[in-house]
């Protein structure tokens, strides 16, 4: 149950966060000067956090709806089937976030 809400409320915070990443790349490629604010943005350790936060959604996304796709093919479909699961996306999900992270903060 618990992974089901962090699947939609990944897949909501992406929602929402795609007008203002649209809005920075999209200004990243008009002219230099732009180009130069996006990257100090960007570079704000605020704006990392967040950043990596976005990431989470997106890893955490992306790894659920294999596990789903998984379940739909009726592999893995029994509590405890499910509990493994489960438990294999938040590892793997929280891994690939921290792996980023490195790059992004070092």
């Amino acid at each position: 149950g618990k992974l089901s809400i962090l699947h939609r409320v990944s897949g909501l915070a992406m929602f929402l966060a795609l007008p203002f990443v649209m809005a920075l790349v999209t200004s990243m490629f008009t002219t230099e000067a732009k180009f130069d604010a996006a990257m100090s943005i960007l570079s704000h350790p605020l704006v990392k956090l967040i950043a990596l936060g976005l990431v989470w959604a997106i890893m955490h996304h992306a790894v659920a709806g294999v596990r789903y796709l998984i379940l739909d093919a009726h592999i893995k479909v029994s509590k405890e089937g499910g509990h493994q699961t489960a438990i294999i996306v938040f590892v793997v999900s929280l891994i690939l976030t921290a792996l980023i992270a490195v790059k992004m903060f070092i």
